[in-house]
């Protein structure tokens, strides 16, 4: 406890004065994985650690730390310490398929099925603060065939499974499977994991935002990697983003315009706005074939507060689509003003979009470092492939509207000269 003691002091001595420092906690799962593992009767252990996290840790910062809040552990609070009602919450019900609600004394039971993992299960979760949420995908290409053992490069080799740490490798397959569909080859495992992680996180963001205040935070679990191969990380080993970076920069912004989207009912559109001024603007909603045709458009004007959202409009599917099949459209939501990205949403699963073969233009301007990309048909999932670690795009792993053109902006972090005919340029319907 004294050698406890001395590294804590050392710590918040250290730390404390640090403007971006919210609060202090004492640990991580440590008190709400105890509860459940005793109450499964895997252990029958004392709380190790008790004495320092509720004692020790408390005592110290009340002395050399008094204005800071402390967290005993994350998750904590309520009648199981990981419930929506106080406290924070980490949500594993996705992911690990975990059953709940459930309460101190009672076992942890965990659903392996396409539903009981699926991310859609993040709309039914209204905790107060989500600090730790998240989902597996592959590392980029580059990266593994720098790591992998010549000939293990292919889809379901021992070395692949290998490289994936958690418990139960089929989830990451039964998370696709309900999504995308199980990828068939190495490519397709790397894209199919990489857009269930993006398009996982950006429904759990956005359904969290919406709750905002009753939930004031999410958190995602995690950002960066010390493993080449498969993980919760949205940048791989080598520091190359995966697809889920690229979506937070959106869903995360300041000023975000989103759909709730339920299949077959009702499209709820939402304004978030978390910046500390008023946003009056005009929300234009459109609704296109993947040819192009523009089969509806409305424009919504709306003044929102500062630091406020607003549940802006809701209609029924049957209005965008105007008696087209939801398998065969898109939706655009976007800002008159241009104040935010626009937002792009399906209708249904990406396993079941009728997607038409695309051709993707692509103009690389050289005394710009710019890649042009145009498409002739929606464009889904374009993404650029760098041959080397340093190569940085301004955006990547985006979906393009027919006759739209995107100016990707590169550069290299290193002086050994940068090749733009190097980076390829593909998409998951590319003809």
């Amino acid at each position: 406890m004294n050698n406890v003691r001395e590294e804590a002091e050392a710590v918040i001595t250290k730390l404390r004065n640090h403007p971006c420092l919210a609060l202090w906690c004492g640990n991580n799962e440590n008190d709400w994985l105890y509860e459940v593992e005793y109450a499964s009767g895997r252990i029958d252990t004392p709380f190790y650690g008790e004495k320092i996290y509720h004692q020790l840790l408390p005592e110290l910062l009340s002395k050399l730390d008094p204005n800071r809040f402390y967290w005993p552990s994350s998750p904590y609070g309520g009648n199981d310490h990981d419930s929506e009602e106080i406290g924070d919450r980490h949500n594993w019900q996705v992911w690990h398929g975990n059953i709940e609600p459930r309460k101190f004394g009672e076992p942890a039971t965990q659903n392996y099925s396409v539903e009981g993992v699926s991310f859609k299960n993040y709309k039914q979760d209204f905790t107060l603060f989500s600090s730790e949420f998240g989902m597996h995908a592959s590392a980029n290409a580059f990266t593994l065939k720098k790591y992998l053992p010549a000939g293990e490069f292919y889809w379901g080799s021992a070395e692949m499974a290998y490289r994936n740490k958690d418990d139960h490798h089929h989830k990451g397959l039964l998370l696709m499977e309900g999504y995308t569909g199980i990828p068939q080859s190495i490519n397709e495992y790397i894209d199919y994991s990489m857009l269930t992680q993006a398009e996982g996180l950006k429904l759990a963001v956005e359904h969290y935002r919406r709750q905002k205040p009753v939930t004031s935070g999410a958190l995602i679990w995690q950002l960066n990697d010390c493993w080449p191969g498969t993980s919760w990380s949205m940048i791989d080993y080598e520091l190359l983003p995966k697809a889920s970076y690229y979506y937070s920069k959106k869903f995360f912004a300041p000023k975000h315009l989103n759909l709730d989207v339920a299949p077959g009912g009702t499209i709820t559109l939402w304004v978030l706005n978390d910046l500390i001024a008023e946003w009056k603007d005009v929300v234009v909603l459109e609704s296109y074939s993947f040819q192009g045709e523009r089969i509806c458009r409305k424009e919504i004007p709306f003044e929102l507060g500062a630091n406020q959202t607003l549940k802006l409009a809701e209609f029924a599917e049957a209005d965008v689509l105007n008696g087209c099949l939801p398998e065969e459209i898109v939706v655009c939501v976007s800002s008159s003003s241009g104040a935010c990205d626009k937002n792009l949403y399906y209708l249904k699963d990406q396993k079941d979009l009728v997607l038409p073969p695309t051709v993707l233009s692509v103009t690389r301007v050289h005394e710009k470092n710019e890649i042009h990309i145009s498409t002739d048909g929606l464009a889904r999932f374009v993404k650029l492939i760098p041959y080397d670690k340093s190569i940085i795009t301004s955006d990547n792993f985006f979906d393009l509207l027919p006759g739209e053109t995107k100016k990707v902006s590169v550069k290299q972090l290193d002086d050994a000269g940068m090749d733009l005919d190097q980076i390829e340029v593909t998409c998951l319907n590319k003809q």
